[in-house]
């Protein structure tokens, strides 16, 4: 992963309660987590493509990948959704 993007502005998420160090942590399990699915998957042809996490308060989240090949898409959300959203 090379990007990260929060799609909300600063002050609605610290109106939220957004705790910068817990965002920063579970955002580098994300990674890590996204990475080692990624990996396991094995050489494909190239493709980029979108890692996309909606979190909610408390603790609630919703992960999905978006790369173009819709069952490549449903494989990985399937694979990092189990995953991260038990990480946290």
């Amino acid at each position: 992963m090379k990007m990260i993007y929060l799609y909300q502005p600063n002050d609605v998420l610290l109106e939220r309660g957004l705790q910068v160090d817990a965002l920063a942590a579970y955002t580098k399990r994300l990674v890590a987590k996204a990475n080692a699915v990624l990996s396991a998957a094995g050489p494909t042809a190239g493709a980029s493509g979108a890692l996309v996490v909606a979190l909610k308060p408390p603790a609630r989240s919703k992960v999905w990948v978006m790369v173009g090949e819709k069952a490549r898409e449903a494989e990985f959300t399937s694979a990092l959704g189990s995953r991260l959203i038990h990480s946290q």
